[in-house]
C-alpha cells in the first residue's frame, strides 16, 4: 500500500505536538518562555532541561540553586555576570559543556533534596527578565541576588539602602533616572552590575 508523500509528515508533526500536549496536561513538561522544561517522575525540574541559552540566573531559579553554589560547583570566575548563558561559559572555562551543568545540578539536587523549588515557582525562563526577584523572610533583599533587570529604585527598596548612597559610591550623578535597569545603567557607564552588589553589600554589613 502507498502512502501518500503528504500523509506521512502530517503524523510526524501530529505525533510530535501530541505527545508534548500530553506532557503539559499530565505535568511532565513544564513550559517557559524559550522552551519546554521536563519534570522528574517526583515533579521538580528536571536538570536534562538545562539549555544552552539558559543563563546562570535562570539555572538558579528553576533548579533551586543558591548562585554562590552553582559558581563554586561550575567554576564560574566571580567577575562573571549571572546573566552570562552556559553557551557562552563555554568560551569562558576550560572544558566546560552545558552537559557540565546539567550533571552537576543533578548530583546537587540528590545531596539538596529540600532545595528543589516546585515548577510552580520556577517556570520563567529566564533571559526575558520578567521574573520578579522575591524578597526573602524578614524583608532584605541579599546583594547576592540582585539582577541587572532590577532598577535603582527597586534595589533601594527591596535591599534597604538609600538611592543617594548608591549614586554616591558608584560616583554617579545625584539626578541619575532611578527606574533605569542597572544592567543598562552599568553599561552605560562603563560600569559591573558586581561592582554595585558590592556597594549593597558593604552597606547591608554596616546597617544589619
Amino acid at each position: 500500500m502507498r502512502v501518500h508523500r503528504y500523509v506521512l509528515p502530517a503524523i510526524v508533526v501530529v505525533a510530535l505536538f501530541g505527545s508534548v500536549l500530553v506532557g503539559q496536561l499530565t505535568g511532565d513538561w513544564a513550559t517557559t518562555g524559550k522552551g519546554d522544561i521536563p519534570l522528574t517522575a517526583s515533579g521538580v525540574p528536571d536538570p536534562e532541561g538545562i539549555k544552552g541559552w539558559m543563563t546562570l540566573q535562570d539555572v538558579s531559579a528553576t533548579y533551586g540553586v543558591p548562585l554562590a553554589d552553582l559558581y563554586a560547583g561550575l567554576n564560574v570566575p566571580a567577575d562573571v555576570p549571572d546573566t552570562t548563558a552556559m553557551k557562552d561559559l563555554e568560551k569562558i572555562i576550560p572544558d566546560f559543556e552545558t552537559s557540565t551543568a546539567r550533571l552537576w545540578v543533578a548530583n546537587y539536587q540528590a545531596a539538596n533534596p529540600g532545595a528543589v523549588p516546585a515548577p510552580a515557582a520556577t517556570a520563567p525562563a529566564a533571559s526575558t527578565g520578567e521574573t520578579p526577584t522575591p524578597v526573602p523572610p524578614g524583608g532584605r533583599l541579599p546583594a547576592s541576588e540582585i539582577k541587572g533587570r532590577m532598577t535603582l529604585t527597586e534595589i533601594a527598596e527591596q535591599c534597604q539602602v538609600p538611592v543617594s548612597y548608591i549614586l554616591e559610591q558608584m560616583k554617579l550623578d545625584a539626578n541619575q533616572d532611578p527606574n533605569q535597569a542597572i544592567k543598562d545603567l552599568a553599561d552605560k557607564h562603563g560600569l559591573e552590575v558586581d561592582t554595585i552588589r558590592t556597594v549593597i553589600t558593604e552597606y547591608q554589613a554596616a546597617h544589619p
